[in-house]
């Protein structure tokens, strides 16, 4: 069975059990490029990180932004967070301040291996103008998220791109999220797009773009194109929610 999602979509809030505490801490801020410049401390354009994950390493114990120049990030092993306070990454940065532009995102991709593409666990995250694509992460017999994995996280996505993903087929016996996986916590999705992020005939699929389970669901005015979920058992090209009740 294949189920395919196509056109534009506006939910509500899909809510179901959450549970969170936060803190109010300080605010930091660090800086990336795709070549970075010595020092390399992240402290602003002119000694920039080369490397997203030492931007996050950083910012874990504080509320913090990372400002991510435009252009494109090739990465050999995922952006792990774990526990994050309060971590925003703005991507489209010109490089002036903290100017971005809606023309030109920053792209985020896989350059080998078997990775996903972040992964993030009890984080408040929000993320805004990242375009996430070629994204392959195998867990085992069973790949929760290829392309991004959410665990226990509140999470916010704006005017992100979700593209280009894949899986690898029959070799899992179940595959949830080809985009995301997001379980608990919550998920907002604001001007995203999720396009061909596609299921290489597994046996059991669910959620080609998106795959969410016990947590809370916003998405307004996200477009999601030529997802696929496809096996003996698939369902949700677009989303696949579960342990979710309407609101």
């Amino acid at each position: 069975m294949k189920s395919l999602n196509q056109g534009i979509f506006t939910f509500g809030l899909i809510a179901c059990s959450l549970f969170w505490q936060g803190s109010s801490l300080s605010a930091a801020t660090k800086y990336v490029t795709p070549t970075g410049t010595s020092p390399y401390d992240g402290n602003d354009w002119t000694s920039a990180y080369s490397n997203i994950q030492d931007a996050v390493n950083a910012c874990l114990a504080e509320a913090s932004t990372i400002y991510i120049r435009t252009g494109k990030y090739a990465i050999g092993t995922q952006i792990g967070v774990g526990s994050a306070v309060d971590l925003t990454f703005q991507g489209g940065c010109t490089g002036s301040g903290t100017t971005t532009t809606t023309n030109d995102p920053t792209v985020i991709y896989r350059s080998t291996g078997n990775i996903k593409l972040l992964a993030a666990t009890n984080s408040l995250l929000k993320l805004d103008n990242l375009s996430f694509t070629n994204g392959f992460g195998r867990d085992g017999a069973n790949t929760l998220g290829f392309t991004i994995h959410l665990m226990n996280c509140r999470s916010t996505f704006t005017n992100c791109a979700v593209r280009d993903n894949s899986s690898n087929g029959s070799a899992d016996s179940g595959q949830y999220g080809i985009g995301i996986y997001a379980s608990k916590g919550s998920l907002v999705l604001r001007d995203c797009l999720f396009q061909n992020n596609l299921d290489a005939e597994g046996l059991i699929q669910y959620g080609g773009a998106v795959y969410a389970s016990g947590g809370a669901v916003t998405s307004i005015n996200c477009r999601f194109i030529g997802n696929t979920a496809i096996g003996n058992t698939a369902a949700g090209g677009g989303f696949f929610l579960t342990s979710c009740t309407n609101s």
